[in-house]
């Protein structure tokens, strides 16, 4: 049996990109309901899965991450709908370099909202505990010169993950934590960069680009349906080449 049969899970920024590959594995692992997050419309995309996935419940929720007043209607609106709440992909993300502000509410204080809502409602005390998967980078393993708020956010997210994802946590909270950080992947993030990357970094950026290897989103999306099935509390993997590596991080001691 799937560890996600007839479970429900919640997926934000899940209209293209990881997010619609993951909500798209999700439901071929045989999920009973999933609730895609998005500022996007989503209407053609949600009935697209229904026509596909015919038995299972896929519902669209228009939701800013940034405004935590949001994310909590979200959920409660999941909640009412399926009574729990039991996998949350916090993925919605942006690069925006020159938008610093909006770069560091979506990525950081958005994957905040979205992960202190999960937790009120996932809980063992009100739910029956789950997983939470935030989507990082590698660039939040490594610092990218075109990309300095962008790095700085996803290196955040890891921390935070880090933090959550300790024994401590668990016994508390029942919650899993685990964090993802794909390589270059072909989504739409990294088109148009001009607009999205720091000022006279384009050339290099390119240059570079052009010599790497792109994963596709669906080889990610796959990959982290494998990792909640195989990953332990706290753990950070990175998925490149549409394969997963989970990797040691060193820790500071006295």
């Amino acid at each position: 049996m799937s560890i996600f049969e007839g479970k429900t899970a919640i997926v934000t920024g899940g209209v293209s990109g990881i997010g619609y590959a993951t909500v798209k594995h999700f439901l071929k692992q045989n999920i009973q309901n999933v609730a895609i997050l998005d500022l996007d419309d989503a209407k053609n995309v949600t009935q697209g899965l229904r026509n596909t996935f015919t038995k299972q419940n896929i519902v669209f929720i228009k939701a800013d991450v940034t405004k935590k007043e949001q994310v909590k209607s979200a959920f409660d609106e999941v909640i009412s709908k399926f009574n729990f709440v039991d996998f949350v992909v916090a993925n919605a993300g942006v690069l925006r370099e020159k938008d610093y502000e909006l770069t560091i509410n979506v990525n950081l204080l958005g994957l905040s909202h979205t992960i202190y809502t999960a937790i009120d409602v996932m809980n063992k005390d009100k739910g029956r505990g789950g997983i939470i998967v935030s989507i990082a980078s590698v660039a939040g393993l490594n610092g990218f010169y075109g990309m300095p708020v962008y790095s700085a956010t996803k290196h955040g997210v890891i921390g935070l993950n880090r933090c959550f994802g300790t024994d401590y946590f668990f016994n508390k909270y029942g919650i899993k934590f685990l964090t993802v950080c794909p390589g270059f992947t072909d989504t739409a993030i990294l088109d148009d960069l001009e607009n999205r990357l720091s000022d006279g970094t384009l050339d290099a950026t390119l240059q570079a680009r052009s010599v790497m290897a792109f994963q596709t989103a669906d080889s990610v999306g796959l990959c982290i349906t494998e990792i909640i099935n195989s990953g332990k509390n706290g753990s950070v993997w990175i998925v490149d080449d549409g394969k997963t590596r989970e990797i040691t991080l060193q820790k500071y001691s006295l």
